[in-house]
């Protein structure tokens, strides 16, 4: 929703939704979708450190990392 937009509402959830579910995860988005790269790439690289992997398959931009459980989550 445009008004969260920016807001950090979105980076919060995701965050916290990859502390629910620890694991593999594999996020995709269009390669057209340039904004939806720009906030995954950055929401994935902050949550991990850095700690991912990303390639192009068929027209899909792919980032894969894995969640662990961390200290004061939530």
């Amino acid at each position: 929703m445009k008004k969260f937009r920016r807001s950090g509402l979105g980076k919060k959830i995701a965050h916290n939704i990859f502390q629910m579910y620890i694991g593999k995860w594999e996020i995709f988005q269009i390669e057209r979708n340039k904004p939806a790269q720009s906030f995954w790439r950055k929401v994935i690289e902050e949550y991990t450190a850095g700690d991912y992997a990303e390639r192009m398959v068929n027209g899909r931009v792919i980032q894969t990392f894995c969640s662990k459980e961390r200290e004061g989550a939530l």
